[in-house]
């Protein structure tokens, strides 16, 4: 018997952790944050399906939770399961979550990083950089590919180009188009003092690297540098999905403020590989970066909140013009959840466009009179959809009422 003793403790000790752990789950309702949307007006068919995606924090009590908010409740950290929890897959993007449930055999041992996926509905692909003995610089990329049809996995390694030229890598973002897989990187260099901006092309029949594009280079001149930054991860929730166009922002920074004029805007075709410049008038160019501009197939829609509703311009990458404006009326007393936060402050506001519909959230709830807003409208006709607000579920705890609630990002199911 006694040779056995080991195996019994063991068994009992996970036997009384796991109970445990549904026990503390039963309890969620009153340890856990509770909100709901209340309906204003319109119609509730176009918030079914979203997910707003956010945090709850008190600094007093050092307290911070990640929650997700839908017309079913809300979803915190103690509502996911017991190996969701030890993945703290909480920590990840719905779509990634969703990918984690569907498709566990090709993400395990795998980064969950949305940056580093591509999914459509043939495939996933996931990308990262490699080392080998846990040393810099980065000598390859790993590359994974799921065929979703058949659940067979490729996985090639592909070699760097240039690679000791760099101290470290970050990958931005992953594409795919035919049998070529886009690979949007940060590439620091000089004691990450500098940083160029590249876009590599793979082909994954041969493994190789078939174009290594450099789409910003880095200044040469100290004191002087460029601020380069990708708009579809820096405007928007980092995600897999596929995009048409990568949006690039820079500018040549010193000590002085940059003038508009000086703001150069490039979108590079994921098709093609061809990069060219956008004509942006500058008055668009002169709006916060975040909230005000959303990548979007091949147009890039420029918010401005104003007092009575949504100025709305869309720029059409291909004709390289503002081809369409709207405005989206609202009453003050909705707009003042949206003008009143600045990203410059910490908060702003989200912005989720689908087809022709454009989705609006504001970005934090407290004890300030005002509310997280989200406005469903038409972009062709500016016709506002729905209006609605987040607000506190009846059962929620009363220690979590002075709580700060602040939305990131918003996704659909």
């Amino acid at each position: 018997m006694k040779k056995y003793w080991k195996v019994i403790t063991l068994v009992l000790f996970s036997v009384i952790i796991i109970s445990g752990f549904y026990v503390q789950k039963a309890l969620a309702s009153t340890t856990s944050p509770e909100y709901m949307i209340e309906t204003r007006s319109g119609d509730t068919s176009y918030i079914e399906n979203i997910v707003l995606s956010g945090n709850v924090n008190n600094e007093e009590d050092m307290y911070w939770d990640y929650v997700q908010i839908s017309t079913e409740g809300t979803k915190a950290s103690e509502d996911f399961s017991f190996n969701e929890q030890l993945d703290y897959i909480y920590n990840y993007s719905p779509e990634i979550q969703k990918m984690y449930h569907e498709y566990p055999g090709f993400l395990r041992s795998k980064s969950m990083s949305a940056n580093l996926y591509y999914e459509d509905e043939a495939a996933i692909v996931f990308v990262d950089t490699y080392i080998e003995d846990y040393q810099l610089p980065y000598e390859q990329m790993e590359i994974a590919l799921l065929d979703k049809k058949s659940n067979e996995e490729t996985q090639i390694m592909i070699d760097i180009p240039e690679y000791e030229k760099y101290d470290d890598l970050y990958i931005e973002n992953v594409q795919k188009s035919g049998e070529e897989v886009m690979i949007f990187t940060v590439n620091y260099f000089n004691d990450q003092q500098y940083a160029e901006l590249h876009a590599y092309r793979v082909d994954v029949a041969t493994e190789t690297v078939i174009e290594d594009q450099i789409i910003q280079p880095a200044a040469g001149e100290v004191g002087v540098d460029y601020s380069s930054i990708l708009l579809n991860t820096y405007t928007g929730p980092r995600s897999s999905k596929a995009e048409h166009y990568m949006i690039y922002e820079s500018s040549l920074k010193d000590e002085q403020d940059v003038d508009t004029d000086e703001i150069l805007l490039s979108a590079y075709d994921t098709a093609s590989g061809n990069l060219k410049e956008l004509i942006i008038p500058s008055e668009l160019k002169g709006l916060p970066l975040y909230p005000a501009m959303t990548v979007h197939e091949s147009s890039i829609y420029y918010t401005n909140a104003v007092e009575n509703g949504f100025e709305i311009s869309r720029f059409d990458i291909e004709a390289n013009k503002v081809a369409e404006t709207q405005f989206v009326s609202l009453p003050s007393e909705v707009m003042t959840n949206f003008t009143s936060q600045t990203y410059y402050e910490g908060e702003a506001f989200s912005t989720y466009i689908d087809e022709n519909i454009i989705y609006y959230v504001s970005a934090s709830k407290e004890n300030s009179g005002k509310d997280i807003a989200i406005v469903v409208a038409d972009f062709n006709t500016g016709k506002v959809l729905y209006d609605g607000k987040i607000i506190d579920a009846p059962e929620m705890n009363e220690s979590f009422k002075d709580n700060l609630l602040s939305i990131d990002w918003i996704y659909f199911n």
